[in-house]
């Protein structure tokens, strides 16, 4: 028969949950890395005249998250989105609760798990870091408690959640596969693993790893390489498809090419993602030692030890070696979970102490502190719902009044010249341009074309006025560009031939006048 505090913190499940997940900030519509990884989907949809543009016709590396945008955009429309990421938002607080509960004495007592919920929302909300900003020299706490901060995401700026619904959102999965596991649904597990790596790719290595783990762990249990066949197979098996698309459409196509894609990948387009030592990574890892040794009497131990070791020495063997292909698989992404669960496991040691330590004074005022978690707990709720509506009634990322104009006088020849730093534009508008930096495409000489696009669109905007010109010669004559958007602070004027459409404090809109 459950006792009073076993009721309660059941029927609290729920509620925290979802105080959570709507309490963690999300960004509008289409931000930041949603540029790049809906541009498939939103051009299978048939959104403006995306499928004319240049990117979207090349090789897409995630076909199955560019195929769920499709649906969803054509069926429940693109809020949906935001709930969807809700969803996994529930996921992974579900897991990182789950696996410290299976490790870790938190619903001891009603307060204490309360209080270690709370305190984990609060983390993650982004709260924490705002009340901690209005100090003075408060930069250190707000790359410690920030929702991006060091104790939430991976190494190398590499993370499971972001500001927006993305495929590494997808990466929740693999903190529920652990949780499974502990809980000993292994061919559960092994599901969600590869789920994860189907919808990125990126997280196949992961997918390894873990598998790896799991094995290893049930081998060690039962000294019997027959259990391990099984899981195995089935684990191979699942993610065969995603490996074998993969392998089809982004083999190198020479030497040469492939180590000049490399080079750009490496050490112009993300380089903060492709070299993972820094001060910040060493103190990432030493919160995963500590929380090694806090779990070192606990199956989480050798679930955290395996991947941390693998991780550590395939980046040691990349360092060593310089290899960009093997800096392109980013051995260190293991760590988008490790991390978040180590600083878990951290909090839930702390809060543990703290009570036990306190334990006077907390049954003294138990009634109050628990009265007070609540109120807290709902005001998270509440201000997280409020932002939510906020969200709903939010004008997508980069609806410029110039935007609003293109998208209402675009046809399906228009092609744009826009400045490369402007990574919103193209799903504003929902047009095809040249190219931005933001968004690159994923096959070697695909990547190539991209740099020399990139080039020529950086060459006109920092050109002078005659040199200007002559590069934008180039690009209309090659590329077929109809139009060019120039920021209205640019000191230049226009070329011959350029025709002012559209003028604004912020940009100006010009039709090449040969463009029919």
């Amino acid at each position: 028969m459950q006792s009073v505090e076993d009721k309660i913190i059941r029927y609290a499940y729920i509620p925290l949950l979802f105080v959570f997940a709507f309490a963690y900030e999300q960004k509008p519509l289409y931000a930041i890395n949603q540029n790049t990884y809906f541009l498939h989907g939103l051009a299978n949809a048939g959104a403006g005249f995306l499928k004319l543009d240049w990117l979207a016709q090349t090789i897409d590396p995630f076909p199955v998250f560019s195929f769920l945008v499709k649906i969803i955009l054509q069926f429940p429309g693109e809020h949906a989105f935001y709930f969807i990421y809700v969803g996994l938002l529930a996921v992974f607080f579900h897991s990182i609760l789950g696996i410290v509960c299976e490790v870790m004495d938190i619903r001891r007592s009603r307060v204490t798990y309360l209080t270690y919920s709370a305190l984990i929302t609060i983390l993650y909300s982004g709260l924490l870091n705002n009340l901690l900003a209005k100090l003075p020299g408060s930069a250190l706490f707000s790359m410690l408690f920030s929702p991006d901060g060091l104790l939430t995401i991976g190494i190398a700026g590499q993370f499971v959640l972001g500001a927006t619904f993305q495929p590494s959102t997808f990466g929740v999965l693999i903190l529920l596969s652990m949780y499974m596991f502990l809980r000993g649904k292994t061919l559960t597990a092994i599901i969600f693993l590869a789920t994860a790596a189907t919808i990125h790719s990126s997280y196949l290595l992961c997918a390894v790893i873990m598998t790896s783990t799991y094995l290893t762990i049930i081998y060690a249990k039962t000294r019997d390489i027959r259990k391990l066949l099984l899981p195995g197979v089935f684990a191979f098996a699942l993610v065969l498809p995603v490996f074998v698309y993969n392998l089809i459409h982004f083999l190198p196509t020479n030497a040469e090419i492939t180590a000049q894609a490399q080079d750009i990948l490496v050490n112009y387009r993300f380089p903060h993602h492709a070299r993972p030592l820094d001060w910040q990574s060493i103190f990432q890892s030493i919160v995963v030692i500590i929380s090694l040794y806090l779990t070192r009497k606990t199956r989480l131990f050798q679930l955290m030890l395996l991947p941390f070791l693998m991780a550590a020495a395939l980046t040691a063997v990349q360092l060593i070696t310089g290899s960009a292909s093997l800096a392109l698989l980013f051995p260190w992404r293991i760590s988008v979970v490790l991390i978040p669960i180590a600083s878990s496991v951290i909090l839930a040691y702390i809060v543990n102490n703290t009570f036990r330590y306190f334990r006077p004074y907390i049954e003294k005022y138990n009634h109050s502190l628990y009265a007070l978690i609540i109120f807290t707990v709902l005001a998270i709720g509440c201000h997280g719902a409020i932002k939510t509506i906020t969200l709903l009634n939010s004008p997508k990322t980069g609806m410029t009044d110039s935007v609003k104009y293109i998208t209402g006088t675009a046809t399906a020849d228009h092609v744009y010249l826009i400045p490369p730093d402007i990574e919103s534009f193209r799903m504003a508008a929902k047009v095809p341009i040249l190219v931005d930096f933001k968004s690159h495409p994923y096959k070697d000489v695909e990547i190539v074309e991209w740099r020399s696009r990139l080039a020529l669109a950086d060459s006109f905007y920092s050109a002078d006025q005659k040199t200007a010109c002559g590069i934008l010669d180039e690009i209309r004559s090659k590329y077929a560009v109809s139009h060019v958007l120039m920021r209205n602070e640019s000191k230049r004027s226009d070329c011959g031939g350029m025709i002012e459409m559209y003028k604004d404090s912020d940009f100006i809109v010009y039709k090449i006048s040969d463009f029919k």
